[in-house]
């Protein structure tokens, strides 16, 4: 057997989550990437030593963390077990229309989202009240077509509406109460400086069985660019060679 030398490595790599089903997520622009395997062990006393006669191992684990440069809609599936769906809900933060003549019409017409508009006037702060009938003072009425109609005595005031319409270019994840975080395959590669030996290497990681924790957190800041971490618990593998996670080096050929 050939031993491999001693390697030095930069950055971390390219990385791949396989699940079960097929499908996979790519995590190309890591931050940090880390795989901490502890061991708990119990130690055995006895007589009047204050040392231990023995310890042994009761218990192994393997925790997977990744903090991810970019947010994906992909970092949530693979963290919360939810489903990427086509179609996303698209805000409207603020749409201020001149009142004339009783009505108006919403700029986002198509694929209104009915229930999530509301509506305050600028210049009172009054907010109005939706309503399926003629609106009275400080009600409005709002068609699936985008027409809004208002009582007459808001002619000359300025309204201000916010609401959601539906994009069918877009995507989604609806991360629902029932979602579980998915048993996936981790799989991470990096390749090392030039050795002394005028070589390079790469170094091949595989985690034959993890899961997420199920969390995710979306972590917005000033002045500061968003980086979602993920965590995984490694498990057993389950496998007839016993491998949980295996950690492959060859010399790396362009």
């Amino acid at each position: 057997m050939v031993m491999m030398p001693d390697l030095i490595f930069h950055g971390v790599g390219v990385s791949q989550l396989v699940f079960t089903d097929g499908s996979f997520v790519n995590i190309n622009k890591s931050q940090d990437l880390q795989i901490a395997a502890t061991v708990t062990e119990q130690k055995v006393n006895g007589g009047d030593s204050l040392y231990s006669l023995l310890t042994f191992a009761s218990e192994k684990t393997a925790k997977l963390t990744i903090t991810d440069a970019v947010f994906k809609l992909e970092g949530i599936k693979a963290a919360t077990g939810s489903t990427i769906t086509s179609g996303a809900e698209v805000w409207v933060t603020s749409d201020k229309k001149a009142i004339a003549t009783g009505t108006c019409t919403l700029n986002k017409t198509a694929n209104l989202l009915l229930d999530t508009v509301v509506a305050n006037v600028v210049e009172t702060g009054v907010t109005l009240v939706k309503t399926s009938g003629t609106p009275a003072a400080n009600e409005f009425k709002v068609s699936a077509a985008g027409v809004v109609t208002v009582d007459t005595s808001l002619n000359g005031k300025t309204v201000e509406f916010s609401y959601y319409y539906t994009d069918a270019s877009g995507q989604a994840v609806h991360h629902l109460e029932n979602d579980i975080p998915k048993v996936a395959e981790f799989r991470h590669t990096l390749i090392s400086d030039q050795m002394d030996d005028g070589k390079r290497y790469k170094i091949d990681i595989r985690a034959y069985r993890c899961k997420a924790n199920g969390a995710y957190t979306y972590d917005a800041k000033r002045g500061a660019a968003f980086a979602p971490k993920l965590e995984f618990e490694i498990l057993d593998s389950g496998r007839a060679d016993k491998r949980v996670v295996s950690y492959n080096v060859t010399e790396y050929v362009d």
